[in-house]
Protein backbone atom coordinates (compact mmCIF):
# COMPACT_ATOMS: atom_id res chain seq x y z
CA UNK A 1 0.00 0.00 0.00
CA UNK A 2 1.81 3.17 -1.32
CA UNK A 3 1.62 6.10 1.58
CA UNK A 4 -0.71 8.14 -0.56
CA UNK A 5 -3.38 5.67 0.00
CA UNK A 6 -3.95 6.63 3.38
CA UNK A 7 -5.89 10.61 4.09
CA UNK A 8 -3.57 13.05 5.20
CA UNK A 9 -5.64 13.42 8.56
CA UNK A 10 -8.33 12.23 10.40
CA UNK A 11 -11.65 12.47 8.62
CA UNK A 12 -15.06 12.49 10.18
CA UNK A 13 -16.39 8.92 9.01
CA UNK A 14 -19.50 6.97 9.63
CA UNK A 15 -18.44 4.26 12.67
CA UNK A 16 -19.00 0.84 12.03
CA UNK A 17 -17.52 -2.52 13.33
CA UNK A 18 -13.79 -3.13 11.62
CA UNK A 19 -13.92 0.43 10.29
CA UNK A 20 -11.44 3.35 10.83
CA UNK A 21 -10.83 6.58 9.85
CA UNK A 22 -7.91 4.72 7.49
CA UNK A 23 -6.95 1.21 6.83
CA UNK A 24 -5.49 -0.17 10.34
CA UNK A 25 -3.01 -2.85 10.59
CA UNK A 26 -4.37 -6.25 11.33
CA UNK A 27 -3.65 -6.63 14.76
CA UNK A 28 -5.57 -3.33 15.38
CA UNK A 29 -8.55 -4.88 12.44
CA UNK A 30 -8.86 -7.88 14.76
CA UNK A 31 -9.12 -6.47 18.15
CA UNK A 32 -11.65 -3.73 17.01
CA UNK A 33 -13.67 -6.42 15.53
CA UNK A 34 -13.49 -8.78 18.31
CA UNK A 35 -14.52 -6.04 21.12
CA UNK A 36 -16.75 -3.73 19.06
CA UNK A 37 -20.79 -4.59 18.81
CA UNK A 38 -22.04 -5.11 15.18
CA UNK A 39 -25.09 -2.27 15.82
CA UNK A 40 -23.98 1.20 15.46
CA UNK A 41 -26.42 2.31 17.08
CA UNK A 42 -24.99 1.34 20.26
CA UNK A 43 -21.74 2.89 20.49
CA UNK A 44 -22.06 6.71 21.50
CA UNK A 45 -20.06 7.08 24.74
CA UNK A 46 -20.46 9.88 25.98
CA UNK A 47 -23.64 12.64 26.58
CA UNK A 48 -22.83 14.21 23.63
CA UNK A 49 -24.73 12.93 19.90
CA UNK A 50 -20.71 12.62 18.73
CA UNK A 51 -17.89 10.92 20.21
CA UNK A 52 -13.85 10.68 20.03
CA UNK A 53 -11.90 8.49 18.06
CA UNK A 54 -8.41 8.88 17.85
CA UNK A 55 -7.09 8.88 14.55
CA UNK A 56 -4.48 5.70 14.60
CA UNK A 57 -1.87 7.43 12.40
CA UNK A 58 -1.65 10.79 14.12
CA UNK A 59 -2.06 9.85 18.00
CA UNK A 60 -4.97 12.81 17.61
CA UNK A 61 -9.28 12.22 18.35
CA UNK A 62 -11.33 13.35 15.67
CA UNK A 63 -15.33 13.54 16.21
CA UNK A 64 -17.33 10.94 14.86
CA UNK A 65 -20.87 11.11 14.34
CA UNK A 66 -22.94 8.91 16.76
CA UNK A 67 -26.50 7.71 15.49
CA UNK A 68 -29.61 9.95 15.60
CA UNK A 69 -31.48 9.37 18.76
CA UNK A 70 -28.47 7.66 21.49
CA UNK A 71 -27.14 10.51 23.04
CA UNK A 72 -26.74 9.44 26.80
CA UNK A 73 -24.76 6.49 28.47
CA UNK A 74 -27.79 4.58 29.46
CA UNK A 75 -28.92 4.35 25.69
CA UNK A 76 -25.21 3.46 24.37
CA UNK A 77 -24.84 1.02 26.16
CA UNK A 78 -21.83 -0.14 29.17
CA UNK A 79 -20.26 -2.05 27.23
CA UNK A 80 -19.59 -0.26 24.25
CA UNK A 81 -18.11 2.32 26.56
CA UNK A 82 -16.32 0.00 28.22
CA UNK A 83 -14.76 -1.72 24.83
CA UNK A 84 -14.36 1.92 23.86
CA UNK A 85 -12.31 2.95 26.70
CA UNK A 86 -10.06 -0.06 26.15
CA UNK A 87 -9.84 0.52 22.48
CA UNK A 88 -8.55 4.29 23.21
CA UNK A 89 -6.10 2.70 25.97
CA UNK A 90 -4.34 0.31 23.61
CA UNK A 91 -4.15 2.95 20.69
CA UNK A 92 -2.21 4.86 22.82
CA UNK A 93 0.37 1.92 23.44
CA UNK A 94 1.02 1.56 19.84
CA UNK A 95 3.63 3.64 17.66
CA UNK A 96 2.60 6.60 15.59
CA UNK A 97 3.91 6.61 12.73
CA UNK A 98 6.05 9.58 11.64
CA UNK A 99 4.97 9.29 7.69
CA UNK A 100 1.73 11.08 7.72
CA UNK A 101 3.51 14.44 9.51
CA UNK A 102 2.69 17.09 6.96
CA UNK A 103 4.87 19.98 8.55
CA UNK A 104 8.42 19.63 7.37
CA UNK A 105 11.85 22.64 7.28
CA UNK A 106 11.39 24.60 3.62
CA UNK A 107 13.46 22.85 1.15
CA UNK A 108 16.91 23.82 0.58
CA UNK A 109 19.95 23.33 -1.07
CA UNK A 110 23.62 23.59 -0.39
CA UNK A 111 25.00 26.83 0.08
CA UNK A 112 26.79 28.77 -2.21
CA UNK A 113 25.00 27.04 -5.07
CA UNK A 114 22.20 28.11 -7.38
CA UNK A 115 19.84 25.76 -9.54
CA UNK A 116 18.13 26.89 -12.55
CA UNK A 117 15.37 24.23 -13.55
CA UNK A 118 14.09 24.58 -17.23
CA UNK A 119 10.74 22.58 -18.05
CA UNK A 120 9.72 20.79 -21.02
CA UNK A 121 10.92 22.03 -24.46
CA UNK A 122 9.48 19.73 -26.87
CA UNK A 123 11.22 21.35 -30.11
CA UNK A 124 11.43 25.07 -28.85
CA UNK A 125 14.89 26.01 -29.43
CA UNK A 126 14.12 29.79 -29.79
CA UNK A 127 12.87 29.48 -26.66
CA UNK A 128 15.74 27.51 -25.28
CA UNK A 129 18.06 29.98 -26.76
CA UNK A 130 15.63 32.96 -24.76
CA UNK A 131 16.11 31.05 -21.78
CA UNK A 132 19.95 30.63 -21.81
CA UNK A 133 20.32 34.26 -22.39
CA UNK A 134 18.15 35.06 -19.19
CA UNK A 135 20.44 32.59 -17.30
CA UNK A 136 23.52 34.46 -18.35
CA UNK A 137 21.89 37.81 -17.24
CA UNK A 138 20.60 36.82 -14.45
CA UNK A 139 24.46 35.56 -12.99
CA UNK A 140 26.28 38.05 -14.60
CA UNK A 141 23.45 40.58 -12.43
CA UNK A 142 23.67 38.50 -9.39
CA UNK A 143 27.00 36.19 -9.12
CA UNK A 144 27.07 32.97 -7.19
CA UNK A 145 29.79 30.64 -6.22
CA UNK A 146 28.58 27.63 -8.30
CA UNK A 147 25.72 27.91 -11.13
CA UNK A 148 24.00 24.52 -11.94
CA UNK A 149 21.32 23.81 -14.63
CA UNK A 150 18.69 21.29 -14.88
CA UNK A 151 16.93 20.32 -17.19
CA UNK A 152 13.57 18.15 -17.00
CA UNK A 153 13.85 16.10 -20.48
CA UNK A 154 11.43 16.27 -23.07
CA UNK A 155 13.74 17.97 -25.71
CA UNK A 156 12.25 16.35 -28.81
CA UNK A 157 8.82 16.07 -30.49
CA UNK A 158 5.80 18.49 -31.30
CA UNK A 159 8.22 21.52 -32.01
CA UNK A 160 9.62 22.07 -35.80
CA UNK A 161 13.46 22.42 -34.10
CA UNK A 162 14.18 19.45 -32.27
CA UNK A 163 17.61 19.08 -33.97
CA UNK A 164 18.47 22.72 -33.00
CA UNK A 165 17.38 21.95 -29.01
CA UNK A 166 19.92 19.14 -29.12
CA UNK A 167 22.44 20.88 -30.50
CA UNK A 168 22.51 23.77 -28.01
CA UNK A 169 22.27 21.64 -24.83
CA UNK A 170 25.34 19.55 -26.23
CA UNK A 171 27.21 22.71 -26.81
CA UNK A 172 26.09 24.51 -23.48
CA UNK A 173 27.22 20.82 -21.59
CA UNK A 174 30.83 22.12 -22.70
CA UNK A 175 31.49 25.34 -20.70
CA UNK A 176 28.57 25.24 -18.32
CA UNK A 177 27.36 22.67 -15.54
CA UNK A 178 24.63 21.31 -17.22
CA UNK A 179 22.28 18.61 -16.20
CA UNK A 180 19.76 16.73 -18.57
CA UNK A 181 17.52 14.47 -17.56
CA UNK A 182 15.20 12.02 -19.65
CA UNK A 183 12.18 12.31 -20.53
CA UNK A 184 9.32 9.54 -22.32
CA UNK A 185 9.71 11.67 -25.17
CA UNK A 186 13.61 11.73 -25.72
CA UNK A 187 12.94 8.00 -24.52
CA UNK A 188 10.80 7.05 -27.26
CA UNK A 189 13.18 8.37 -29.71
CA UNK A 190 15.76 6.90 -28.48
CA UNK A 191 14.01 3.36 -28.63
CA UNK A 192 11.98 3.77 -31.90
CA UNK A 193 15.25 3.39 -33.87
CA UNK A 194 15.66 0.42 -32.76
CA UNK A 195 11.89 -1.15 -32.34
CA UNK A 196 9.00 -0.72 -34.98
CA UNK A 197 6.60 -1.12 -32.83
CA UNK A 198 7.70 1.91 -30.43
CA UNK A 199 8.52 4.04 -33.65
CA UNK A 200 4.92 3.69 -34.76
CA UNK A 201 3.46 5.41 -31.77
CA UNK A 202 6.86 7.74 -31.38
CA UNK A 203 5.62 9.04 -35.14
CA UNK A 204 2.18 9.40 -33.30
CA UNK A 205 3.10 11.18 -30.50
CA UNK A 206 5.29 13.64 -32.03
CA UNK A 207 8.12 12.31 -33.71
CA UNK A 208 7.08 13.33 -37.26
CA UNK A 209 7.95 17.00 -36.59
CA UNK A 210 11.27 15.64 -34.78
CA UNK A 211 12.10 13.82 -38.10
CA UNK A 212 11.03 16.79 -40.18
CA UNK A 213 13.83 18.73 -38.09
CA UNK A 214 16.21 15.81 -39.19
CA UNK A 215 15.16 16.52 -43.18
CA UNK A 216 12.93 13.44 -43.27
CA UNK A 217 9.48 13.21 -44.68
CA UNK A 218 7.11 11.46 -42.64
CA UNK A 219 3.84 10.70 -45.19
CA UNK A 220 0.22 11.00 -44.00
CA UNK A 221 -0.44 7.34 -44.08
CA UNK A 222 1.76 5.09 -43.14
CA UNK A 223 1.92 1.47 -42.69
CA UNK A 224 4.95 -0.68 -41.18
CA UNK A 225 6.56 -1.01 -44.62
CA UNK A 226 6.76 2.76 -44.64
CA UNK A 227 8.06 3.16 -41.25
CA UNK A 228 10.72 0.46 -41.60
CA UNK A 229 12.22 2.85 -44.68
CA UNK A 230 11.70 5.75 -42.81
CA UNK A 231 13.32 4.61 -39.44
CA UNK A 232 16.06 2.88 -41.71
CA UNK A 233 16.44 6.59 -42.70
CA UNK A 234 16.77 8.18 -39.70
CA UNK A 235 19.21 6.24 -38.34
CA UNK A 236 21.43 7.30 -40.80
CA UNK A 237 19.88 11.20 -40.51
CA UNK A 238 20.45 11.54 -37.29
CA UNK A 239 24.30 12.18 -36.12
CA UNK A 240 25.47 9.85 -33.71
CA UNK A 241 26.46 12.33 -31.14
CA UNK A 242 22.87 13.08 -31.10
CA UNK A 243 22.41 9.51 -30.09
CA UNK A 244 24.74 9.84 -27.22
CA UNK A 245 23.27 12.69 -26.01
CA UNK A 246 20.14 10.85 -25.58
CA UNK A 247 21.88 7.44 -24.33
CA UNK A 248 23.56 9.92 -21.60
CA UNK A 249 20.63 10.95 -20.25
CA UNK A 250 19.80 10.76 -16.67
CA UNK A 251 16.37 9.72 -15.14
CA UNK A 252 16.69 11.93 -11.99
CA UNK A 253 19.02 13.73 -9.80
CA UNK A 254 19.29 15.39 -6.40
CA UNK A 255 20.48 18.71 -4.67
CA UNK A 256 20.36 19.41 -1.51
CA UNK A 257 16.68 18.51 -0.41
CA UNK A 258 15.21 18.46 -3.96
CA UNK A 259 14.90 15.70 -6.45
CA UNK A 260 14.40 16.22 -10.22
CA UNK A 261 12.37 14.40 -12.50
CA UNK A 262 10.62 14.31 -15.49
CA UNK A 263 7.61 13.34 -14.24
CA UNK A 264 6.97 12.78 -11.13
CA UNK A 265 7.57 9.81 -8.51
CA UNK A 266 5.58 6.56 -7.24
CA UNK A 267 4.40 8.22 -3.89
CA UNK A 268 5.62 5.57 -0.79
CA UNK A 269 8.70 4.12 -2.79
CA UNK A 270 12.19 5.33 -2.49
CA UNK A 271 13.81 6.89 -4.67
CA UNK A 272 16.67 5.30 -6.14
CA UNK A 273 13.95 1.90 -6.30
CA UNK A 274 11.73 4.26 -8.80
CA UNK A 275 10.49 2.76 -12.01
CA UNK A 276 11.86 4.19 -15.01
CA UNK A 277 8.46 4.01 -16.37
CA UNK A 278 7.27 5.92 -13.43
CA UNK A 279 10.03 8.67 -13.56
CA UNK A 280 9.43 9.49 -17.32
CA UNK A 281 5.90 9.07 -17.31
CA UNK A 282 3.57 9.09 -14.29
CA UNK A 283 0.81 11.23 -13.50
CA UNK A 284 -1.53 9.43 -10.69
CA UNK A 285 -0.98 8.79 -7.74
CA UNK A 286 1.69 11.41 -7.88
CA UNK A 287 0.10 14.41 -8.80
CA UNK A 288 -3.03 14.03 -5.74
CA UNK A 289 -0.71 13.09 -3.41
CA UNK A 290 -0.20 15.47 -0.63
CA UNK A 291 2.00 13.49 2.00
CA UNK A 292 5.60 15.00 2.15
CA UNK A 293 7.96 13.24 0.22
CA UNK A 294 11.68 11.98 0.86
CA UNK A 295 12.43 15.11 -1.59
CA UNK A 296 10.80 18.46 -2.80
CA UNK A 297 10.51 16.81 -6.56
CA UNK A 298 10.97 19.27 -9.16
CA UNK A 299 9.24 17.72 -12.61
CA UNK A 300 7.73 18.60 -15.70
CA UNK A 301 5.59 16.21 -18.32
CA UNK A 302 1.98 17.71 -16.94
CA UNK A 303 1.08 21.06 -18.97
CA UNK A 304 -0.10 23.57 -16.66
CA UNK A 305 -0.83 27.46 -17.48
CA UNK A 306 1.76 28.51 -14.92
CA UNK A 307 3.48 26.90 -12.46
CA UNK A 308 2.16 24.65 -9.78
CA UNK A 309 4.10 25.10 -6.25
CA UNK A 310 2.49 22.12 -3.72
CA UNK A 311 4.57 21.36 -0.29
CA UNK A 312 6.18 18.39 -1.63
CA UNK A 313 6.28 19.37 -5.58
CA UNK A 314 6.89 21.77 -7.70
CA UNK A 315 5.84 21.57 -11.86
CA UNK A 316 7.84 23.95 -14.13
CA UNK A 317 5.43 22.32 -17.40
CA UNK A 318 3.84 25.38 -18.84
CA UNK A 319 3.48 23.95 -22.46
CA UNK A 320 6.11 25.83 -24.00
CA UNK A 321 5.58 24.55 -27.40
CA UNK A 322 2.16 25.64 -27.68
CA UNK A 323 2.29 28.38 -24.81
CA UNK A 324 5.36 30.20 -26.00
CA UNK A 325 6.45 30.34 -22.22
CA UNK A 326 9.29 28.20 -21.08
CA UNK A 327 9.69 28.15 -17.40
CA UNK A 328 13.02 28.70 -15.90
CA UNK A 329 12.90 27.72 -11.82
CA UNK A 330 15.97 29.27 -9.85
CA UNK A 331 16.36 27.95 -6.10
CA UNK A 332 18.98 29.48 -4.19
CA UNK A 333 19.14 28.48 -0.13
CA UNK A 334 15.46 28.13 0.61
CA UNK A 335 13.98 30.38 -1.93
CA UNK A 336 12.89 29.81 -5.09
CA UNK A 337 11.95 32.17 -7.77
CA UNK A 338 10.66 32.34 -11.42
CA UNK A 339 12.96 34.06 -14.10
CA UNK A 340 10.17 35.80 -15.86
CA UNK A 341 9.94 35.29 -19.88
CA UNK A 342 9.67 38.98 -20.25
CA UNK A 343 12.99 40.15 -18.38
CA UNK A 344 15.85 39.53 -16.76
CA UNK A 345 14.75 39.80 -13.34
CA UNK A 346 14.04 37.39 -10.29
CA UNK A 347 10.35 37.31 -9.07
CA UNK A 348 9.99 35.16 -5.77
CA UNK A 349 7.11 33.06 -5.77
CA UNK A 350 4.74 34.30 -2.28
CA UNK A 351 4.16 32.03 0.27
CA UNK A 352 5.63 29.01 -2.34
CA UNK A 353 2.54 28.73 -3.42
CA UNK A 354 0.73 29.35 -6.86
CA UNK A 355 -2.26 28.21 -8.64
CA UNK A 356 -2.65 26.01 -11.46
CA UNK A 357 -4.51 23.62 -13.32
CA UNK A 358 -3.31 19.97 -13.81
CA UNK A 359 -4.85 17.71 -16.05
Amino acid sequence: MGACDRPARAVPLPLRAGHWPDKPSRCRLAFTRRFLPANPRKRAPSCSPSCWLRDDLTGRKTIVRSARGHSSPAQAGGRSILMRKLVDFFLKLLPEREEVTIARAAARVPDGVRVYVIGDIHGRADLLAQAFAKIDANEAAHPFKRNVTVLLGDYVDRGLRSREVIDQLIERQMTRRVVTLRGNHDDSMLRALNDMDIALRWLAAGGRETLHAYGITVPANIDRDIVHTVMALAVKQIPAEHKSFLERLRLYVTIGDYAFVHAGIRPGIALENQSAVDLMSIRQPFLDCVLPHDFMIVHGHTPVTSPVFRSNRINVDTGAYITGNLTCLVLEEDRQFILEPRNETCQTVPGKIRCGTES
